[in-house]
């Protein structure tokens, strides 16, 4: 069961290929709501097409599940971060510091430019398409008052937000719903890198690690960070493996095939769990036995980020899918996927929407909403990439940088430079 094992320096590229598809997946999602809600929750009366609420009960919602993207997103942020400070790890003010300029720069900038074009009216069509698409979730797009607020105000509460995990007002809460993670991502970061910073003796010796990833899933069940704590043990686990000598390295070598395929089969049988339970799901019966009779949790959450966990270790065991994973198409949407997930919900809004309003007269609900569909998708990943170039990989550049006795406004300066000069070379 042996895994790869990269230098310090090298990136796990295959993780980036399924950052990427979840992204992908997550946009998808959101499509999924807007305008075939009865795609997600099997309600019969939103249908629009027959049978397609039967599709709900099925595994194909794997394709487009909400909860399974955003898991996967934080299980690979606790592994990778995990990774990144476990050998040597800097100072915590530094890493702190360098995560927050990180996420908040892009978030502010992605915000701002939301802003400028729900003032000139770029999302007004949403109600009307909310009306026809029988969605509660997009007719609410817009309800939130605090859409209206002036500019200051937004990115005054959006700063704040990033500290909370309150998501009721500010940037998250009004300008892009898919923000709610932020918080999340910061706070998550800086646990982890207290633990690895301060915990560093701990790290040296075997049985700390072992300690670690014990606790690490534990301790973080029913948080926001139960993702982040499968990611810190999945990554222990890998590190204690590497150390295996001897004849249990030959057998855990001869196991990690079989190991993988079965970690794969769990992952996405645990991933498809629908995003709404109903009475005739096997997934109800799993939940009622493990989490509710255990006095745990409810519901389907804590499925999914085992899928994503057990996903991510079959990445790690075998080769033909870390291949796949780091094939053209998946390099990329792991390259483009913090932008293509911050602006995938306005693109919805601001080209799905006109789409498929301005195909009425001719076309029928289907085919409106297929229309909007290719549209979104192909504009959401042309402004990605314009932003992962503009905004995002000069962030990164500027984060990098950061040290915990210089910021301040020179490194905005630094980053409006960077953001001029545009982006050369891409950050590994």
């Amino acid at each position: 069961m042996m895994m790869p094992k990269p230098p310090s320096s090298e990136r796990y590229e295959y993780l980036d290929g399924i950052r990427g598809l979840a992204s992908l997946m997550v946009a998808v999602c959101h499509y999924v709501t807007a305008f075939q809600p009865d795609l997600l929750n099997g309600d019969a009366s939103l249908s629009h097409f027959p049978g397609d609420y039967l599709l709900a009960r099925t595994r194909w919602v794997f394709f487009y599940n909400p909860d399974f993207g955003v898991a996967v997103f934080f299980v690979l942020s606790g592994f990778v971060l995990a990774a990144s400070v476990a050998h040597e790890p800097p100072s915590w003010p530094s890493l702190a510091l360098r995560r927050w300029v990180r996420l908040i720069l892009p978030v502010l900038t992605i915000s701002i430019i939301l802003w400028i074009a729900l003032y000139l009216g770029a999302f007004r069509g949403v109600p009307e398409a909310a009306v026809q698409a029988k969605s509660k979730w997009f007719a609410a797009m817009f309800a939130d008052p605090t859409y209206h607020v002036p500019l200051w105000k937004q990115i005054g509460d959006g700063l704040i937000t990033f500290f909370r995990l309150d998501q009721s007002s500010g940037l998250s809460g009004a300008l892009n719903p898919v923000l709610w993670t932020m918080p999340i991502e910061l706070q998550g970061s800086l646990v982890l890198f207290a633990v690895y910073c301060y915990g560093a003796d701990l790290f040296r010796r075997r049985r700390g690690r072992v300690l670690v990833m014990l606790l690490a899933v534990p301790l973080t069940f029913q948080t926001n960070f139960y993702g982040f704590g499968l990611g810190i043990a999945l990554f222990e686990a890998k590190r204690l493996l590497e150390e295996v000598q001897g004849k249990w390295r030959q057998i855990l070598l001869r196991l990690a095939v079989p190991v993988g395929v079965l970690l794969l089969i769990s992952g996405l049988w645990l991933a498809s769990a629908p995003y709404l339970l109903n009475g005739n799901s096997s997934y109800l019966a799993l939940t009622t036995f493990l989490f509710t009779h255990a006095g745990l949790v409810e519901g389907v959450e804590p499925m999914h980020h085992v899928g994503a966990a057990c996903i991510i270790a079959a990445a790690l065991l075998l080769a033909p899918l870390r291949w796949l994973l780091t094939t053209w198409p998946c390099r990329y949407l792991g390259r483009i996927s913090f932008m293509l997930y911050l602006v995938q919900i306005p693109l919805l809004c601001g080209v799905g929407v006109p789409v498929f309003l301005h195909t009425m007269p001719s076309w029928d609900y289907e085919h409106r909403a297929l229309l909007a569909l290719g549209a979104y998708l192909v504009t959401a990943v042309i402004i990605a990439e314009l932003a992962t170039r503009w905004i995002d990989i000069p962030s990164i550049r500027l984060s990098r940088r950061v040290t915990a006795r210089s910021w301040g406004w020179w490194n905005i300066g630094a980053w409006l430079n960077l953001v001029i000069r545009g982006a050369g070379a891409e950050t590994k």
